[in-house]
């Protein structure tokens, strides 16, 4: 039977700062993923706006076309 090595200290430090690292990316990753869920729904939430004045300004545009019509 082999001995068994003990990892030396500059390993277990390298180990650490790429564990440490991987969490960094993870983290990274996290956020752009909110950040572009947020953008999206902020995205959707600006559509739906103008979609609304549009609207609106239809519906007022169609108001004077009728009331000088009548008059």
């Amino acid at each position: 039977m082999g001995k068994i090595q003990i990892p030396s200290k500059s390993n277990n430090e390298n180990i650490d700062q790429e564990n440490h690292r991987i969490h960094q990316l993870q983290e990274e990753r996290q956020n752009l993923i909110e950040a572009i869920f947020y953008q999206d729904s902020i995205d959707k939430l600006l559509q739906k706006w103008q979609d609304i004045i549009k609207k609106i300004a239809f519906d007022a545009i169609s108001k004077k076309k009728k009331n000088s019509m009548v008059i």
